[in-house]
């Protein structure tokens, strides 16, 4: 039984990262922040002192996107999109 209850609560932490890094990256999207030049401020990029409310997963989920280069990260703390998305096409 405890065994099933990390599973799951694991499970949803995995969830809840892929959630923040798709909003990530539509918020980059939205502000064509695909260069350097044109990096983009994220508010929830820095840490706060008081934490109030559900747990923002969206800084964990940027570290690791800046990470793995999916992110990237100017000398102004700016963020930007290294990779972008493929548009789907439908058939």
């Amino acid at each position: 039984m405890l065994v099933a209850v990390f599973i799951a609560t694991r499970h949803i932490v995995a969830i809840r990262l892929q959630n923040a890094a798709r909003s990530i990256i539509d918020d980059l999207e939205e502000r064509a922040a695909f260069e350097e030049s044109t990096a983009a401020e994220l508010a929830y990029s820095r840490g706060t002192i008081l934490r109030i409310g559900m747990r923002d997963y969206r800084r964990k989920a940027l570290e690791y996107m800046v990470a793995e280069g999916v992110i990237g990260c100017n000398a102004d703390g700016k963020y930007y999109l290294k990779v972008r998305r493929i548009p789907r096409t439908e058939n």
